[in-house]
């Protein structure tokens, strides 16, 4: 469809004369000029090709408003032109046409309009992803929806490039609160008229907010009928506001199981009831708001942690007891403004702009990105963007112009305050509900090159929905930063656009099939390879996807009356001591069974790993040792190949896991309820990713601790009043910062099945 009030004219050229002759190719270029309405030229305008391959990026305009683009040779193309403050236009461009005329194709723009507003509760508050839709009245045949916008923290909406017309506008629930009425058709709540460049503000709308009740666990019955118990308090932000409508539930702290949930009231007041006796670890969620201090799982390598959330207060409710008042704290997360202009001093559209918070991992500050909702935006028709639902952390902001000005020009990625390099860039502290603005930046193109290449299984086939990422060499030291993501062709090629110079490394990874004979359904395919950029075009790569290695062995239980069932036994997952050489825990246990006999096959692994043991389902049990031939796999790296089968692999599970309690005091040895508890190996080579030398607690409603399922060993343990991050990623990945608890540590050995209750002496940091 086009939006028939944008002024476009189409004139063309003979390159583009030659989509109507057979090519070798699937693809010919179209070139052109967008103007104004006054026939100015338009710099930075973004031409996108729709039914375009996913790995082709949209091109701009260049200074004269110049543009060529590749387009599918077929009967009808459709164009889509956009920019800051310009109606977005659609042009249709058929094969007929394209041999009728004999000129530069002409797009003339016109100024757009806006549609801006806010959705509240009502109470008053800001409804966070509320889907707001419009869509253009009086058109023959209908126009179909011009856009959906999801509101943002503060519950705002924006609709930008319309052209002159009466737009409806409705609303629906995020499909997070009820799916059901989010695939229903949204009713015209409101109707308004936008004029030429005309920006209609204050379009408010009130929502009742749908219950968010639905139980987040499998409820197997701590409340029962036969359940005397109960915990009653309030849900309040870090400013004592009481919070209505958040959800409330307990979880068993052995078994994980999860009580009914309920719903505060106006007064941030619940009550859970009928409880059996027991320890409940009892959390609170709304949307928009966390528990601070909470180390949520929140980047993309943070997946490897199965320790779980430290948010919420553990309790232990007795036969018949009322624990009043429980009060939980929720904090709205932080956020960053600000907008990013061209070289021109331009507002940018559609610009990805992420957070990415640094942290340690391996002994290595990564740059990870945050995958909480709001924490990547693009930005608007004013260049703006807004970061929000930040947890306590330090942050780098990036911004990506991922569209081409030529094959060898283009926008490098920046990061704040306007640098290519990560290490030069300003880091930026956030704390609980803290706001930072102003956080601009202006991007500048520069000698950029696309890094092609084609990717075929390990049969010389193009595989199906093959991720490909391009990383900076670890080897260049200086801070990790995330890789550029992009996903194959039909027919397998790739690639990666506006690359600056440097030493990187391509990874694809896929699924495949292991074949008959094999126990697993699936497993993971890869393939990595160096690759340098320079000032010149590089040939396409070549990758071919290996299999990977083979693990097979067995479980065996120590100090169990009888083995457990097979769902009950522990996973393996492969993670990678070399990050941009091989796969990092690809798709986590993907490609692993523990069969009924207690063998397992694990299909899939690749390079040089330390073999990470998960979903053990009794706190008490510990990993004793995954060994093969001898070798220690669990604590040390092990160069499993890319298609050897390794038999005979042994993971001893016991049941007889140490375990530590105890309590903390301050300097004056006052008793202190609210801090975490951390221990790890006093062997500095255990400090590893993911490694099961490390435990990690949070103290109990009454200020007590417990860790359970400890290795036997020797270790240091320390309270401290804060630590950022979880296990995988964060403070206990620094060996300088474990360096510097264990001098204040207190060091204890222990034993296969002993338990050791000690009096821990707070480090405030």
């Amino acid at each position: 469809m086009r939006l028939t009030t944008v002024l476009v004219l189409l004139l063309f050229t003979s390159p583009a004369v030659r989509a109507q002759q057979p090519a070798a190719s699937t693809t010919v270029t179209l070139r052109g000029v967008v103007v104004t309405s006054s026939d100015v030229p338009l710099a930075r305008v973004r031409v996108a090709v729709g039914g375009a391959p996913p790995s082709e990026a949209p091109v701009l305009t260049d200074d004269r408003g110049q543009f060529a683009v590749r387009v599918p040779d077929t009967e009808l193309v459709q164009l889509t032109f956009t920019k800051a403050r310009y109606a977005t236009a659609l042009v249709d461009v058929r094969r007929r046409e394209l041999s009728a005329r004999d000129d530069t194709m002409r797009v003339r723009l016109a100024l757009g309009g806006v549609i801006s507003g806010q959705v509240r509760d009502r109470s008053g508050e800001p409804v966070l992803q509320v889907v707001v839709t419009a869509w253009r009245l009086g058109t023959a045949p209908p126009v179909p929806p011009v856009q959906n916008v999801t509101t943002n923290d503060l519950g705002e909406f924006r609709f930008a490039g319309l052209v002159p017309g009466a737009y409806a506008l409705g609303m629906r629930p995020s499909p997070q609160f009820n799916p059901a009425a989010a695939a229903q058709d949204v009713p015209a709540q409101q109707t308004v008229n936008v004029g030429l460049g005309a920006e209609v503000s204050g379009v408010d709308f009130t929502i009742d907010v749908p219950s968010d009740s639905t139980p987040r666990g499998t409820n197997t019955g701590p409340t029962a009928a036969g359940g005397t118990g109960s915990v009653r308090g309030r849900v309040l932000t870090s400013r004592g506001v009481p919070i209505a409508g958040a959800v409330v539930q307990g979880y068993g702290s052995r078994s994980g199981a999860a009580t009914d949930s309920v719903e505060t009231d106006a007064r941030g007041r619940f009550v859970i009831a009928r409880l059996s006796p027991g320890d409940y670890r009892v959390r609170a969620f709304k949307s928009g708001y966390f528990a601070p201090g909470a180390g949520e799982r929140r980047s993309a390598i943070d997946f490897l942690s199965t320790s779980g959330s430290l948010e919420g207060r553990v309790v232990t409710v007795g036969r018949g007891q009322t624990l009043d008042p429980i009060d939980l704290i929720l904090g709205r997360g932080a956020s960053i403004t600000g907008t990013i202009v061209d070289e021109f001093g331009e507002p940018m559209q559609n610009v990805s702009v992420s957070a990415l918070e640094l942290r340690a991992v391996g002994g290595r500050t990564r740059a990870l990105r945050a995958s909480s909702q709001g924490t990547t935006g693009r930005t608007d028709d004013r260049g703006q963007y807004r970061l929000f639902g930040l947890q306590p952390g330090t942050y780098v902001v990036q911004a990506v112009a991922s569209d081409v000005l030529t094959t060898t020009d283009g926008y490098v990625t920046q990061f704040y305050p306007g640098t290519p390099i990560i290490d030069l860039a300003t880091p930026t502290k956030l704390d609980i509900d803290q706001a930072a603005a102003g956080v601009d930046l202006r991007l500048v193109p520069g000698p950029t090159i696309r890094v092609r290449g084609t990717v075929s299984d390990p049969a010389g086939k193009s595989p199906e929905r093959t991720t490909l990422t391009l990383t900076a060499d670890a080897r260049s030291g200086g801070i990790q930063t995330e890789p550029v993501r992009t996903t194959s062709n039909e027919d397998g090629t790739f690639v990666f656009n506006n690359v600056a110079p440097g030493d990187y490394v391509v990874q694809a990874t896929s699924m495949g099939f292991p074949g008959p004979g094999a126990n697993v359904p699936i497993a993971n395919q890869f393939v990595a390879a160096p690759v340098t950029v320079g000032s010149a075009d590089l040939p396409p790569l070549r990758l071919t996807l290996a299999r990977g290695a083979s693990l097979m062995g067995r479980v065996v239980y120590e100090g169990f009356a009888e083995p457990p069932a097979p769902y009950s036994g522990p996973t393996l997952v492969a993670v990678s001591a070399a990050f941009d050489r091989d796969p990092l825990a690809l798709n986590g246990s993907v490609g692993f069974t523990l069969l009924s006999d207690n063998t397992f096959e694990y299909r899939g692994v690749f390079g040089r790993n330390v073999l990470v043991s998960q979903s053990l389902r009794n706190p008490d049990w510990y990993v004793k040792s995954i060994t093969y031939r001898g070798e220690d796999l669990a604590d040390s790296p092990f160069d499993f190949g890319f298609s050897e089968t390794f038999r005979d692999i042994e993971v001893v599970v016991s049941a007889r896991g140490s375990r530590v309690t105890g309590r903390a005091t301050d300097d004056h040895a006052v008793p202190v309820r609210d801090y975490t508890v951390a221990l790890f190996a006093a062997d500095r080579s255990k400090w590893t990713v993911r490694s099961r030398w490390l435990k990690v607690g949070r103290s109990t409603q009454d200020g007590a601790f417990r860790l359970t399922g400890v290795v036997p060993g020797d270790y240091w343990v320390v309270a401290v009043d804060r630590l950022e991050g979880t296990e995988v990623a964060g403070d206990l990945q620094n060996p300088e910062l474990l360096d510097a608890l264990a001098s204040r540590a207190q060091r204890i050995t222990l034993g296969e099945g002993q338990s050791q209750d000690l009096t821990l002496r707070l480090i405030r940091r």
